[in-house]
């Protein structure tokens, strides 16, 4: 099925039967011409995506098979709105952890002159958002390395089993 790219469509589950898929797509094999891309109809979604994807996994609580997917979005946006859907999707109570939302100089002195709103409105790279919403069983991924001979490095997905 052709779209126009750049269009606003409907959501796209990406859900190719191997990389070599991906890789097409991104290099641009499977354009029409400079406007349209082909995608298989299989990819495509028109529903809730989130439900769509891990609707039945968390029912069948399957945390392991959880853990290996994943939807790709174009944008910060959709992929927050997207994972505060699946969150709502998991069982169990949220817990919310905010980030240190004051600004010191070098002598440790607070900064008055930055607003807590300001602050708190910023989502530099590889800085989690200032409110973390988490529940036992979401997948999170470590936005920098904390110990790559270990594994734990930049990308890493986990299954939180305990909160604190």
């Amino acid at each position: 099925m052709p779209w126009k790219l750049g269009e606003l469509f409907a959501l796209i589950l990406v859900h190719c039967n191997s990389a070599m898929d991906l890789l097409e797509i991104g290099s641009g094999k499977r354009n029409i011409d400079t406007d349209q891309l082909v995608l298989p109809l299989d990819v495509i979604s028109n529903g809730d995506l989130a439900e769509e994807i891990f609707g039945n996994v968390i029912i069948d609580n399957d945390w392991n098979k959880m853990a290996n997917m994943a939807i790709v979005a174009p944008k910060t946006v959709d992929v927050r709105d997207l994972n505060n859907r699946v969150l709502i999707m998991l069982p169990g109570n949220e817990t919310l952890y905010k980030s240190i939302d004051k600004a010191e100089n070098e002598e440790k002195q607070v900064l008055d002159e930055y607003l807590d709103e300001y602050l708190n409105s910023l989502s530099p790279n590889g800085f989690p958002l200032h409110e973390l919403r988490l529940k036992k069983y979401a997948i999170v991924m470590l936005i920098r390395n904390l110990n790559i001979e270990n594994g734990l490095c930049n990308g890493t997905r986990m299954l939180v089993e305990e909160m604190r």
